[in-house]
């Protein structure tokens, strides 16, 4: 499931070439993932053709903010606050308090797909 493709990450993110189509693709296909995770997998149940222009265009900025969340920042310690080796294993892990933190996406991206209607969750 991909939400864009490499022209579409070209416009969005005003870039007028690519340097390696193959990493472009992996990081549009973990960006999309990430993306529909955070709609709880809406867009793949209701199906992305389906969706409005304007839900499809903001999802697509979503995918592009975290392509580049995960190609630059990303790291799989990133939520860890501490940890010792001394004797006895011990990694404490920050509290996040955002959604967009818990999903791992950027605040970008979370606020393109808060646009989409899509991560309503209810009272």
């Amino acid at each position: 499931m991909k939400y864009i493709t490499i022209k579409d990450y070209m416009r969005i993110s005003n870039t007028q070439e690519v340097e390696n189509e193959t990493d472009i693709e992996v990081l549009i296909e973990l960006a999309s993932m990430s993306v529909n995770k955070a709609t709880l997998t809406r867009i793949e149940k209701r199906g992305f053709d389906n969706l409005t222009p304007n839900q499809q265009e903001l999802i697509k900025k979503a995918v592009v903010e975290q392509m580049n969340y995960i190609s630059e920042e990303y790291s799989e310690l990133s939520n860890v606050s501490s940890y010792s080796l001394n004797g006895d294993i011990s990694i404490n892990f920050k509290d996040n308090n955002e959604i967009y933190d818990n999903l791992e996406l950027t605040k970008k991206a979370y606020l393109y797909l808060q646009q989409t209607g899509l991560m309503f969750r209810g009272c």
